[in-house]
């Protein structure tokens, strides 16, 4: 019972990465960025939020449904830089 948190985080992060390649897909027409596989929104969304005015307003309101999280989309960001997301056996390289 001690893994069900751990695989509830992995499954919402898996989530997260869906709806990051739905919405990365349904902005291509628009010529907005291009999102990429295994990043997810909120990471995606501070990466481009100076590249595109959609990506700006995605962040504020990711971080705006995150409050209680101080500069969620930047954090995201720096975790995914550092690879948090993956398991630990990725993650030493």
């Amino acid at each position: 019972m001690k893994q069900w948190p751990s695989q509830l985080y992995q499954l919402a992060i898996g989530l997260d990465q869906v709806a990051h390649g739905v919405v990365g897909l349904l902005l291509v027409p628009f010529g907005h960025p291009v999102a990429m596989a295994d990043e997810t929104l909120s990471a995606s969304a501070w990466r481009l939020h100076t590249k595109s005015k959609g990506w700006n307003i995605l962040r504020v309101v990711i971080d705006t449904l995150f409050f209680w999280q101080d500069q969620h989309c930047y954090n995201s960001y720096l975790k995914e830089k550092e690879r948090k997301q993956l398991p630990r056996e990725y993650q030493n390289g």
